[in-house]
C-alpha cells in the first residue's frame, strides 16, 4: 500500500538529492569498476537526456524541497552537455547546492566553465599520491590529470574543493598523513571513506578495509590532533595541523557507524530510477513514468521512498556502483 506522505523530518528539511549522469567511466578502480568488468554493460534503454533529468529534478521538487544537488557518475564530467546541464539546474534550483563528484581527468579543462555555469562545490577523488600505486588502482588513468584538475578547481574559485579518498590499507593506509599534506597544501578539505563490501569492493573488502576509527589513529602519530569538528553531513570532521596549516579530514563511515536514521539522501541512477538506499537492490524506474507522462505517479514513489528512510539496513546487496554515484 502506497505511503501517504514521506518521512516529516526529511520532507521539512529538505533532501540531498545524488543524480548520477551516466555509468561510464575513463578509469577502472579495483573497488568500482575493475578491468575483470571491462564488458559489463546495463540493461538495454536509452539514457535520461539532459531536458529529461531536469524534469526529474523538477518533478522531485516540486514534491519535496531539495537544497542540494550532486552530480556524480561513473564519470560525469564524460557526459556531453554536463556545462549546459549545469545550468539549467542553478536556473531550476536557485537556492540549491550544486556540487559534482568527479575523479579529476577532465576536470581541468571544464572546471572554469563549470563554476560559470554555476557549479559551487567540487570533490575530487584521490586515492594514492604515488605513481605505481595510482596506477595499481586505476590502471587506465593518469595521476597527473588528476592533480592538474585539483590545481584548476582551486584556481577556479569554487566555493568548496575536497579530496575524496577510499581507505584502502595497501594502497593509502601507510600514506594518509601524505594525502592530507596534499589537500592542507591546496586549501581543501580531504575525506577518507571507509570500503564497502559491494559491488567489486565485495572481494577486497577482506584484505583491504581500514576503519575510520584506524585511520584516525594513524594521522594522529604523524600529525598534530587540533581536536573534533562534530559532523558536516555524513562526515564526522576533524582539525589537524600539518606543517603549520590547519586541515580539516572528514571520515565516512558506512560500515563501522552507518547513518541511516539521519540520512537525506535520494539518489537517481544513470538509467533514471530513484533509488532510496545503497543498500537496496534496485531502484524504481521514474524515467519510464516521465516518459509516459506519469506525473502523479513519480510524485507518489517519491514520497513512498521517503517514508521509508531511516530505517537501519542490515545487508548490502550485489550490484554495481558505477551508475549509482555512491
Amino acid at each position: 500500500m502506497a505511503a501517504t506522505s514521506p518521512d516529516l523530518s526529511t520532507a521539512s528539511r529538505g533532501i540531498y538529492l545524488r543524480l548520477s549522469l551516466t555509468s561510464a567511466c575513463d578509469l577502472q578502480c579495483a573497488y568500482c569498476r575493475p578491468a575483470s568488468l571491462r564488458g559489463h554493460r546495463e540493461p538495454p534503454q536509452r539514457p535520461p537526456t539532459n531536458d529529461e533529468l531536469l524534469a526529474l529534478v523538477s518533478s522531485i521538487a516540486a514534491t519535496v524541497p531539495v537544497h542540494k544537488v550532486r552530480l556524480t557518475g561513473g564519470e560525469p564530467l564524460l557526459r556531453r552537455g554536463v556545462v549546459d546541464l549545469v545550468a539549467g539546474l542553478r536556473r531550476l534550483l536557485p537556492e540549491a547546492t550544486l556540487a559534482m563528484t568527479t575523479n579529476g581527468q577532465r576536470l581541468a579543462e571544464l572546471a572554469v566553465p563549470l563554476r560559470d555555469a554555476g557549479l559551487a562545490r567540487v570533490n575530487v577523488s584521490l586515492d594514492a599520491l604515488d605513481e605505481e600505486r595510482f596506477a595499481r588502482l586505476s590502471p587506465t588513468g593518469r595521476l597527473g590529470a588528476t592533480l592538474e584538475g585539483i590545481d584548476a578547481a582551486v584556481r577556479a574559485g569554487f566555493d568548496q574543493v575536497k579530496i575524496n579518498t577510499v581507505l584502502l590499507r595497501t594502497v593509502n593506509g601507510d600514506r594518509l598523513g601524505e594525502l592530507v599534506r596534499f589537500a592542507a597544501a591546496h586549501g581543501a578539505e580531504i575525506r577518507f571513506i571507509e570500503l564497502m563490501p559491494i559491488g567489486a569492493g565485495a572481494p577486497l573488502y577482506a584484505d583491504e578495509y581500514l576503519s575510520s576509527h584506524e585511520a584516525l589513529a594513524r594521522l594522529k602519530t604523524v600529525a598534530r590532533h587540533l581536536g573534533p569538528l562534530g559532523f558536516s553531513g555524513t562526515a564526522r570532521r576533524h582539525a589537524f595541523d600539518v606543517d603549520g596549516r590547519r586541515v580539516v579530514v572528514g571520515f565516512i563511515s558506512p560500515v563501522s557507524h552507518p547513518f541511516c536514521d539521519g540520512c537525506d539522501r535520494l539518489r537517481i541512477d544513470a538509467r533514471g530510477r530513484l533509488v532510496g538506499c545503497l543498500r537496496d537492490d534496485d531502484g524504481i524506474d521514474l524515467l519510464a513514468g516521465l516518459r509516459a507522462g506519469r506525473s502523479a505517479w513519480i510524485a507518489e514513489q517519491v514520497r513512498d521512498v521517503l517514508a521509508g528512510k531511516g530505517r537501519e539496513a542490515t545487508r548490502w546487496p550485489v550490484r554495481t556502483m558505477y551508475g549509482i554515484g555512491g
